[in-house]
């Protein structure tokens, strides 16, 4: 996978000129990525052009690809691709085979093609899986940031914490400044040496704690549109970098964070109706302390499905006490069995009543019946 990146950043080199004049800041973590990086490019875009890159997307491709948090339109993406990088691929698979770009990789080459285009100053990339061979990891950033290290794709990353750590720990370059909200003592020692062996300041950055919705920070109050706690601690990594590296102002990140909500986080879609993209422990128990604090004693109604690579024991456990009842249901990508769901379920020995719905859509219009 290294010998990837050494490609991609060779392909990006010789196809699409010009890509390494783009700031960039480099967002890894096992939770929290892609708020940070939302509400990071939310804050750039008040004074700079501003490109996003994030993954995966909810329903189409080009979310993938974002220009002051606005997708790529589908000409701007059909025509960059077949312009900038297939035809490019094209030739240079005739030199070698290894040229031939995968879909992470082409999605990084159309994305800077055009943040070109369009005059992007900075971007926020964020990492699909780890970092360390991670396919973004072709960037020489302005800035670094880890959220935090929690169990996710440990089929990929490794068992243990430290294991995962070193994986998100490659995001860090020589004398780059890196951030992280990250408390965790072994996780920590793992960044600490990475950053030390490559001269680079690590900032732990402290949250008071404090109720959703608000943050004080660098002396200031500010408001923020997207709910729960743990916001809080994505806001003021997103903020370090604003103020302190972009040096954007303090009124313009207020006016961004006011109002930046990316999709599918704790997201009120209908009224009383909720979408959450939570589905690992870390980010399940985030999503259940938001439902506590946010729903208060309104009787609440989980619909969820998993993949089939989730641990569902470990994924569900937040949830006992918060939810009323809950509909199991069948993911459309490589959906588990909502059935085995219902069995992790009943393992816990908690009374909540649950039905198993295999349709997504029945499943929720059975949950709001329900309710």
């Amino acid at each position: 996978r290294l010998e990837r990146i050494q490609v991609t950043r060779e392909f990006l080199d010789r196809a699409v000129p010009g890509w390494r004049d783009i700031r960039v800041v480099h967002v890894a973590g096992t939770s929290g990525k892609g708020s940070t990086a939302w509400m990071l490019a939310s804050m750039l875009s008040r004074r700079h052009r501003t490109g996003l890159v994030t993954s995966p997307h909810l329903f189409d491709m080009r979310e993938r690809i974002r220009v002051d948090l606005e997708p790529i339109s589908q000409d701007d993406l059909a025509w960059t691709f077949v312009t900038r990088v297939s035809d490019a691929c094209r030739v240079l698979v005739e030199e070698d085979e290894s040229f031939a770009l995968r879909f992470p990789e082409v999605i990084l080459a159309t994305a800077f093609a055009h943040f070109l285009e369009v005059g992007v100053t900075w971007a926020v990339i964020e990492t699909a899986l780890g970092g360390r061979y991670d396919q973004s990891n072709v960037v020489e950033p302005a800035a670094a940031v880890i959220t935090n290290v929690s169990f996710d794709h440990m089929h990929q990353l490794g068992e243990t914490l430290e294991e995962i750590a070193t994986h998100k720990a490659g995001v860090i370059k020589e004398g780059v400044s890196v951030f992280t909200t990250e408390t965790k003592e072994e996780v920590l020692e793992v960044l600490r040496r990475e950053a030390a062996e490559r001269h680079a300041p690590l900032h732990q950055v402290e949250v008071p704690p404090g109720p959703g919705g608000t943050l004080r920070f660098h002396g200031l109050d500010w408001r923020l549109a997207m709910k729960g706690a743990h916001m809080r601690l994505n806001a003021a990594l997103a903020l370090s970098v604003a103020l302190d590296v972009a040096g954007v102002s303090a009124e313009d990140c207020m006016k961004a964070l006011a109002t930046a909500q990316m999709p599918a986080r704790f997201q009120e879609f209908r009224p009383g109706v909720f979408a959450d993209v939570a589905h690992n422990p870390a980010k399940v128990a985030a999503l259940a302390a938001t439902i506590d604090e946010e729903l208060g004693t309104r009787r609440r109604i989980v619909v969820l499905g998993l993949t089939d690579k989730k641990d569902g024991p470990s994924v569900l456990a937040p949830l006992v006490g918060v939810a009323d009842a809950l509909v199991f249901t069948r993911s459309r990508y490589r959906g588990a069995d909502p059935r085995s769901l219902q069995d992790a379920w009943d393992h816990l020995d908690t009374p909540t009543p649950v039905e198993v719905v295999d349709s997504p859509r029945d499943a929720l219009e059975r949950a709001i019946e329900w309710a």
